[in-house]
């Protein structure tokens, strides 16, 4: 790209990786990284007519949430994986309403491209107010770890 002069990098990350997010670290940590990578990356991209967009959607309707026990999670602890991000992030949302949404953004060159708007909004009450954001965090969390667990 850089011999060429131009050109486009995509990312896909998660709304997970610029939030604190509980019950699921691992995940979380991955896209932290990416978006790290992602964001520095297009400081020195910008020079080389390289573009670098980044999507961060909230929960994506995929078989991922119909796992009882994802990788990321506490072997010991069954969840309802489904209810618990719907619950912080909204309804999922389908894996082509994201793509039309993230194509928009992609288009703009938009550095961080949210879908739903509830994923942008919590990204927003992260930034500026972030106590607030914990509070309702542990909330779920706490919720979360109070169910039964079904075996």
């Amino acid at each position: 790209m850089k011999n060429q002069g131009s050109g486009q990098i995509i990312f896909t990350a998660s709304i997970a990786g610029l939030v604190p997010s509980g019950m699921l670290v691992p995940y979380a940590t991955s896209k932290h990284a990416i978006i790290g990578l992602a964001r520095s990356l297009r400081l020195e991209a910008i020079d080389y007519n390289i573009r670098i967009n980044i999507i961060c959607p909230g929960t994506i309707d995929t078989p991922m949430l119909d796992n009882s026990t994802p990788a990321t999670m506490d072997k010991n602890m069954s969840i309802d994986t489904r209810g618990y991000l719907t619950s912080i992030t909204g309804e999922p949302i389908s894996p082509e309403k994201l793509a039309v949404k993230a194509l928009e953004g992609i288009s703009k060159n938009t550095e961080l491209i949210f879908y739903p708007k509830k994923a942008k909004e919590i990204w927003r009450l992260s930034r500026f107010m972030p106590r607030t954001l914990h509070k309702l965090a542990r909330r779920a969390i706490t919720k979360l770890r109070h169910q039964p667990v079904s075996r």
